[in-house]
């Protein structure tokens, strides 16, 4: 599961970075991702002050009946894309442009440059007020499906 977080990770600081300029405006300006503003695992808002992090969460991995020369398997994960530090009408654009910036990334590179099998998106979730009010947030959850081949 860590090389697939790192190549979900390399995916949003290269593609997903390179497609946000097309989803601002004027009165919408999405901070690119840096390496510091991506976790594995669960954010710890108290620890983390960044205006935008995402958090790659492992869910399930399930491997199919093996064949002779190896095997296939599916991996789930939870990508969630978290705003914060702005205004509330800011926070929820940005949480849906960023959905939108990373389902756009995924149309141009769907198997992370030959890395893997295939891709699927899955359902979006959206939390509209994820925090207390002198602290408040935006998160968008995206389920992702990562399907590999092991061979032998």
């Amino acid at each position: 599961m860590e090389e697939l977080f790192n190549l979900i990770k390399a995916f949003i600081l290269d593609d997903v970075n390179e497609v946000l300029p097309d989803f601002e405006d004027s009165s919408v300006e999405l901070p690119s991702f840096a390496d510091k503003n991506i976790v594995f695992g669960a954010v710890d808002l108290q620890k983390n002050a960044q205006n935008v992090v995402c958090a790659i969460l492992p869910e399930e991995e399930t491997e199919d009946d093996g064949y002779i020369n190896g095997a296939n398997a599916s991996h789930q994960f939870t990508v969630a894309f978290l705003v914060r530090n702005a205004v509330y009408e800011t926070l929820v654009k940005r949480m849906c442009r960023y959905a939108s910036a990373f389902r756009r990334a995924l149309f141009n590179n769907p198997d992370f440059d030959a890395q893997v099998e295939d891709i699927e998106i899955g359902e979006r979730r959206f939390f509209y007020d994820a925090g207390a009010v002198e602290k408040q947030c935006c998160i968008v959850e995206i389920s992702l499906t990562i399907f590999t081949t092991e061979e032998i």
